[in-house]
């Protein structure tokens, strides 16, 4: 299987021109497999957000599915197409350092620069067929020339500021307007010890936990959650339209502080 994600967007033709590239290929090596949009949506650029959507969704694909992360593709003298093998997957993309934020805790397996075919023109090509050949059981080796170093990004880390506080930074805004941050369940109940967990959001301290959305409290009440990944999560209770979420009505987005604080700690 091979999916796909970017910052092409939805209505550019380069999201298309590169499921054409892969299918192009399979077809020419006699086989097929299914190429998944994981997202095309990726804000330009936005390595973070590329990261954390493709770190949530790939263990959900088979092993040896082959994941395309094609986000700030343009290329230069030390950004070139990569591909690797971590956690059972290969990945193939550029290498600016976006790549090593989807697993920082993984290194690859093994890691090559692939070689641009001959006539190739942007990146997203070596990179689709690169895709399709690993889909078909090629191997790294045969794609490109290892590499020992890669450019790497770090993913920014909660911290304790003393027994009875903590600090995130909001890492992600997903499609309801909830904050996701980058503190998670783990970490933040080692530190709570059993203590209750709050979060001072923009000024306004935060306290709810529902038990499910339907319980998340009156329309505008900020609650506070764990999402499927396993990270912390500010919400509001019933949004209704994108200017009413706890993004838009607290002003977060990605970097934004948030302060927590365990049993009565003010």
């Amino acid at each position: 299987m091979i999916t796909l994600t970017t910052d092409f967007g939805p209505k550019d033709p380069d999201g298309a021109a590169l499921r054409g590239t892969v299918w192009r290929e399979m077809i020419q090596l006699g086989f097929s497999v299914p190429v998944v949009d994981i997202t095309h949506a990726v804000p330009p650029r936005n390595l973070l957000d590329a990261a954390y959507i493709v770190r949530l969704s790939y263990p959900h694909y088979p092993k040896n599915s082959v994941h395309v992360v094609l986000v700030d593709s343009a290329p230069s003298a030390d950004v070139f197409p990569i591909a690797y093998r971590a956690d059972g997957h290969f990945f193939v993309g550029m290498n600016h350092g976006g790549m090593a934020l989807i697993r920082p805790d993984a290194l690859p397996e093994s890691l090559v620069r692939l070689h641009a075919p001959e006539g190739s023109g942007h990146p997203s090509e070596t990179v689709a067929l690169a895709a399709a050949r690993l889909a078909r059981g090629h191997q790294l080796a045969d794609l490109g020339t290892p590499l020992a170093h890669w450019n790497t990004l770090s993913l920014p880390e909660p911290r304790v500021l003393n027994e009875g506080a903590a600090e995130c930074i909001v890492q992600f805004i997903d499609h309801y307007g909830n904050a996701v941050t980058n503190a998670t369940q783990p970490w933040i109940e080692s530190l709570a010890a059993g203590r209750p967990v709050h979060a001072m959001v923009r000024g306004r301290k935060v306290s709810r936990w529902p038990e499910s959305l339907r319980d998340a409290g009156k329309p505008g009440d900020l609650f506070l959650r764990y999402n499927r990944g396993g990270y912390l999560e500010i919400g509001l209770a019933e949004p209704d339209t994108k200017a009413n979420t706890a993004a838009s009505l607290m002003g977060l987005q990605a970097n934004t502080p948030i302060s927590l604080l365990f049993g009565n700690a003010r």
